[in-house]
């Protein structure tokens, strides 16, 4: 279970830091990419964090 929450909260300093770098520096193209490719992974992990939680839950009620 903390394994889960560290992945979470991995995922939200990433989607974090994404809306910082687009927020902050709106011209920077190098930045906006980077943006980008924080964003999938803190979806991803976000995502990943979220389906293992729920399936340790539906395989304790089983």
């Amino acid at each position: 279970m903390k394994l889960t929450n560290f992945i979470y909260g991995i995922s939200l300093v990433a989607l974090g830091l994404a809306i910082y770098f687009v927020v902050q520096y709106p011209e920077s193209n190098r930045l906006q990419m980077i943006a980008g490719t924080l964003t999938g992974i803190g979806i991803s992990l976000n995502l990943y964090s979220f389906n293992t939680k729920q399936h340790r839950v539906n395989s304790i009620e089983r």
